[in-house]
């Protein structure tokens, strides 16, 4: 399934790369093919323009996939709740990972400064390719 990640982006080290590169490749381990908002939005677009751009990419996606504080992120709950709205999967990561193709996640905490063990730790299989949305 292609998936679209969501996150706090705005206001975040480097944009929260790290975070959503572990997550994506936790989805992919998973036989998902996930799209990040960091392919689609130039790092320096204003936050109307960077939502205009993301939506557009979610809505070429199946499904979305947050990871752990998307409530904390203003444009990840205008995501996650368009995306409902839409009837579009709307999962966390986690869920994603579970079950698919033998694929877990692993317990993914609110402590971002985790993510990365816990996702690296999950990621089954790294040999798909990303897919864009």
């Amino acid at each position: 399934m292609i998936l679209y990640v969501v996150a706090p982006v705005t206001g975040r080290e480097n944009l929260n790369r790290a975070a959503f590169d572990e997550a994506a490749r936790a989805l992919r381990g998973a036989g998902h093919f996930p799209s990040i908002p960091h392919r689609n939005v130039p790092p320096d677009a204003e936050w109307p323009d960077a939502m205009r751009r993301s939506i557009r990419a979610m809505l070429r996606c199946n499904g979305v996939a947050r990871l752990p504080d998307w409530r904390s992120s203003r444009g990840a709950r205008i995501e996650s709740r368009l995306a409902l709205d839409l009837g579009m999967p709307v999962k966390d990561v986690a869920e994603w990972c579970h079950g698919a193709r033998g694929a877990r996640c692993g317990r993914i905490g609110a402590d971002q400064s985790k993510w990365p063990q816990y996702l690296a730790e999950a990621s089954c299989e790294t040999t798909l390719l990303l897919t864009e949305c």
